[in-house]
């Protein structure tokens, strides 16, 4: 599947995902630059909802607000962003999507490890006030300072919260790159690989992010390529998406959109490496 816009209306995006051949999309329900946004008409997006299951197209998945840092030495921001989780769920709901995307911190004037107990301190009080089977889906960074940017930071958050259910992971190939893994060879595929098996968080990957990458293993760089176009390359997708522990996980691309036609060519392409 991939990233589509919900302009103008809900309802033409359910048309553009099927023209595609999406079998599962993702959205933003809210201007992800803007604490705070209107909510959409229920009605609209009811029908958003039908043409989803007349179409097949499941699961949905609402991608969160950039602005969130739950670690923020800043009181207000942090609230900011404990609260907007709290939207974002509750949008979740509306859409009937079990699945919200975010970014959840960055540790921005606190070492790693005191950002850490703090996400850990904020995604407890989260868990507290909503208690639904509605997943947090932690999305890794490119940033090295910046969460999931190491695999590890996974890791200690779910360990510390006992591995509750509703924590998942959305693990993005580009971000992954960009931080130093290298998924374009299949050495560094495997490494990786023995990695998140090591810290056990590889069955906790509920979605990928396919993204190729415009910047070099380790960069830092978050531009997005289109798959096989950047330094990852189709081989290391093809290993990807045939991975026996991946190959039933819904991958979504946010590849540029350059032409009208990008995220059919890039879609196709991905299906024509399955084997």
């Amino acid at each position: 599947g991939a990233h589509l816009s919900v302009s103008p209306k809900l309802t033409h995006t359910v048309e553009k995902a099927k023209e595609i051949g999406c079998e599962t999309i993702q959205i933003f329900s809210q201007n992800p630059r803007r604490w705070s946004s209107k909510l959409p008409q229920k009605d609209e997006v009811n029908r958003f909802i039908s043409g989803l299951k007349n179409e097949n197209i499941y699961p949905l998945f609402l991608h969160g607000l950039y602005l969130i840092n739950l670690s923020s030495l800043n009181f207000n921001i942090r609230m900011k962003s404990y609260f907007a989780v709290l939207e974002g769920i509750r949008r979740a709901r509306m859409f009937k999507s079990g699945y919200y995307i975010f970014h959840p911190s960055r540790f921005k004037d606190v070492s790693r490890k005191e950002g850490l107990a703090i996400l850990l301190e904020t995604l407890m009080k989260v868990l507290e006030e909503e208690k639904s089977g509605y997943f947090l889906t932690l999305e890794n960074s490119v940033a090295k300072n910046g969460f999931g940017s190491r695999l590890e930071d996974f890791n200690f958050i779910l360990r510390r919260l006992g591995f509750d259910k509703r924590i998942n992971i959305c693990f993005d190939t580009c971000h992954a790159y960009g931080a130093g893994y290298d998924l374009s060879t299949e050495k560094g595929f495997r490494e990786t690989i023995k990695n998140m098996e090591k810290l056990k968080i590889i069955d906790r990957i509920t979605v990928i992010h396919l993204n190729d990458s415009k910047g070099s293993l380790g960069s830092e760089v978050d531009r997005h390529e289109n798959i096989g176009e950047g330094k990852i390359g189709l081989e290391g997708f093809r290993r990807i998406i045939n991975f026996p522990l991946f190959k039933d996980l819904p991958f979504i691309i946010e590849t540029p959109k350059r032409n009208p036609g990008d995220d059919l060519k890039n879609l196709n392409l991905l299906k024509s490496l399955i084997k």
